[in-house]
């Protein structure tokens, strides 16, 4: 990538990096680590052409999520919208958004950052 002077790197991770998940400590802690490694990395390769962003999804309707019973009362997306958004943080428009942390999840989270 820095060769080439372009790339993208799109890391899913979940919404729990802005907004712990009630019964994951471990997994919570992990992902908020993962974003302060992105940030830092992201600063480290912007100015070869290299974005570095999160997708943080919620609940989407998956077969896993069926499965396991998470399509509660709350927002559902659907996967294809989140893959969508994927596409965007790895195309050339998105060039200069990096280093963030984009929930997709249908305002679920009520943190503001």
């Amino acid at each position: 990538m820095r060769a080439a002077g372009w790339g993208r790197i799109c890391l899913i991770t979940s919404i729990s990096v802005k907004q712990p998940i009630p019964n994951l400590a471990l997994s919570n802690t992990a992902r908020a680590g993962l974003w302060a490694w992105a940030k830092t990395a992201a600063a480290d390769l912007v100015g070869d052409g290299i974005t570095l962003n999160l997708a943080c999804p919620g609940t989407h309707a998956t077969e896993r999520a069926r499965q396991g019973g998470l399509l509660g009362n709350g927002p559902v997306g659907d996967p294809d919208d989140f893959g969508k958004v994927v596409c965007f943080l790895c195309s050339e428009p998105a060039r200069f958004l990096s280093g963030a942390a984009l929930q997709v999840d249908g305002a679920a989270t009520a943190g503001l950052l």
